[in-house]
């Protein structure tokens, strides 16, 4: 597995995150594959399966286990679970993939890399809002995916940190 943004890695086995767009990479061979992880809020991790967003994992501080992906075919695939909510909704506490699954080296990291730093735009704050008026949670309207930083990254082919926090100008 490859940590991709800010962890906390004082318990090596089992790392913290908080920040939008902290990821976790990896490769796997099966049709289904588990995660398991601790949490303190109601965040969202972006699923990514071989490229392409392939669901979202809506987290519940008294659930630890978690479907990343099923139906797929034979053969190896690739993942990365990305942080789409900011630190205020949550941190989270990764645990392991399901015991026994198929996992490989993850991808090489890409030669580009850019770290954004901002407040809610940066973050995604209101990418999932229908309007410019909208209102609701912070977990029901963000999404970092979305987020202008992210998407410049995708486009260039980088790697993306985000520090951000809606709000927060000092």
């Amino acid at each position: 597995m490859r940590f991709v943004g800010r962890f906390d890695l004082s318990e090596p086995e089992h790392p913290r995150f908080a920040w939008s767009a902290s990821a976790i990479q990896t490769r796997f061979t099966g049709k289904a594959l588990h995660v398991h992880l601790r949490g303190t809020g109601y965040d969202e991790l972006q699923v990514v399966v071989d490229g392409a967003p392939s669901g979202v994992i809506a987290m519940n501080p008294s659930k630890e286990d978690y479907e990343v992906v099923s139906g797929l075919g034979d053969g190896p695939h690739e993942l990365v679970l990305s942080k789409r909510t900011e630190p205020r909704v949550g941190e989270v506490q990764f645990l392991g993939f399901e015991p026994g699954a198929a996992l490989a080296p993850p991808v090489r990291a890409p030669g580009r890399r850019i770290e954004l730093i901002g407040d809610s735009i940066t973050a995604g704050y209101g990418a999932e809002g229908v309007g410019p008026k909208c209102t609701g949670s912070a977990f029901a309207l963000e999404n970092e995916f979305l987020s202008y930083g992210a998407l410049a990254a995708r486009s260039f082919g980088a790697e993306h940190v985000t520090v951000a926090w809606s709000g927060r100008t000092t």
